[in-house]
């Protein structure tokens, strides 16, 4: 069955960079679905970046400063029934994650080595997908190291096509943040049907405060 290209809005002030064969100029690619219920998926409006950016706006958020702390989420509704969430998690750094050279040295004491995870989770009509852009990272007073980007992926119906991390600025003192970034392109399937799906390219960047917050700018 024979599928065809379409180009989603994007914004170009925002997001995304080289994926294969994805570049920062790129907008996402969809596949025409072949049945109406993968038709009202690819219609989806939670997949529409120019309307997440204004019902954020509605909310009182700015798009390229979405701000969490720990435990902090934010849901954004949309009228076909279709929704996004955002959270921020950070925990202690797993101890196989640690510096192998930890040493008792001033700094090492005075650090703290904690695990960001902020996570952007689109539900759909039969199917959703759950993107996080993690980072270990090391703060001391108000500085900070990133010392590992990294990602993960949870969907129902859905799988990960393709996904890589970046370190885009590994050290920051105040006011400047650590930042990182993950991209990658994930597929949705009408109730598990691998003939009928629909696909879409993706990038979340991840602004690391050294007070201890985080900030997702979106893009794509």
């Amino acid at each position: 069955m024979k599928k065809r290209s379409l180009l989603m809005p994007s914004l170009a002030a925002l997001l995304l960079v080289p994926v294969a064969p994805a570049s920062a100029s790129e907008t996402p690619r969809v596949h025409t679905p072949s049945n109406a219920m993968q038709a009202k998926l690819a219609t989806s409006q939670a997949m529409d970046t120019e309307l997440e950016v204004k019902k954020l706006k509605e909310l009182g958020q700015d798009p390229e400063k979405l701000q969490f702390k720990d435990g902090q989420s934010l849901e954004v509704k949309f009228d076909d029934g279709s929704r996004i969430v955002y959270s921020l998690e950070i925990t202690p750094t797993s101890k196989e994650n640690l510096p192998k050279n930890l040493t008792q040295s001033d700094a090492d004491i005075q650090a703290t080595y904690k695990t960001y995870t902020l996570r952007k989770q689109y539900f759909y009509v039969t199917a959703n997908a759950n993107i996080s852009v993690k980072a270990d990272i090391k703060h001391e007073g108000r500085s900070l190291t990133v010392r590992r980007a990294y990602h993960g992926f949870q969907g129902t119906f859905a799988k990960n096509d393709k996904q890589s991390s970046r370190i885009i600025r590994k050290n920051a003192t105040s006011p400047k943040m650590g930042i990182t970034e993950t991209s990658g392109q994930f597929t949705l399937y009408a109730f598990g049907n691998i003939a009928d799906y629909y696909t879409r390219s993706y990038v979340l960047r991840m602004d690391i405060d050294t007070a201890g917050f985080a900030q997702l700018r979106v893009m794509q």
